[in-house]
């Protein structure tokens, strides 16, 4: 039996109910005014659908059929019917995502932020909207298997070499995860960043005490772990690894 969906611009999406809890929970933190609560849950959640829109719209550009799930860590977008995209286009799909969200809503906000003379909840709703929009974008960048920069190197090396470097990505990955959870941890005093990119760390650790995974059989992703199956089951053929969201990052302090 299919789980229930929503259509979006041809684009079959499953929210999940973790995931405005985890939303909310992350909008929650160190804050106490609820207004700025409920616009960091309204930005959030539109900014995860928005890039994962952008890997879809690319998915379907070189001719896959994308479904979207939106769960606990963010969002996932699976490539239906993807097996004949080169290393070249999968790059374009898992940058897409970001880029979309940058150029959509981060770009204007830093514009805003820049050209205007914004103050008081204006100001910290433009202030919320470039930090997801681009901060968490970035790190979503960072060369860090599951995220997309760990699906960029991945293909990238592949290209350069010819050949697959899964255990040089893993190698890559489990450094950055170290140092990207180490950073937040020590600078924002983020203990949930520090868990989920902890996480993310032993992850890779997995798949270099495994031998090192075909590109095409990786040992279980963070998504894989916690989220659920795709809003459609694949109509033929195998799907492409998914492509991830940013990971959850708690806002910075009300200014």
């Amino acid at each position: 039996m299919k789980r229930p969906h929503v259509v979006l611009f041809g684009f079959p999406v499953r929210f999940e109910p973790i995931f405005l809890l985890l939303v909310a929970f992350i909008a929650w933190q160190g804050q106490d005014d609820l207004f700025f609560t409920i616009s960091w849950i309204v930005i959030i959640s539109a900014s995860v659908l928005i890039h994962e829109l952008g890997h879809a719209f690319a998915y379907r550009h070189y001719g896959a059929s994308p479904a979207i799930s939106l769960h606990g860590l963010g969002g996932l977008t699976v490539g239906h019917n993807s097996s004949h995209l080169s290393a070249g286009q999968r790059i374009v799909v898992a940058a897409a995502g970001s880029t979309t969200t940058m150029v959509l809503l981060g770009g204007p906000a830093w514009l805003a932020l820049q050209g205007l003379d914004l103050t008081g909840d204006a100001r910290s709703i433009v202030n919320a909207i470039f930090f997801v929009n681009v901060v968490w974008a970035a790190v979503n960048l960072a060369p860090v298997f599951p995220l997309d920069g760990g699906h960029i190197i991945d293909d990238g090396l592949l290209l350069l070499t010819g050949s697959s470097q899964r255990r040089l990505v893993n190698w890559i990955s489990l450094l950055c995860a170290l140092a990207i959870g180490g950073y937040f941890f020590v600078a924002w005093n983020s203990v949930f960043a520090l868990f989920i990119f902890g996480f993310m760390a032993y992850i890779n650790f997995a798949q270099l005490n495994l031998g090192g995974a075909s590109r095409r059989k990786p040992a279980p992703s963070l998504e894989q772990v916690l989220a659920r199956p795709p809003a459609e089951p694949p109509k033929s053929g195998p799907a492409d690894p998914p492509t991830s969201g940013p990971p959850p990052i708690p806002p910075p302090p009300r200014q």
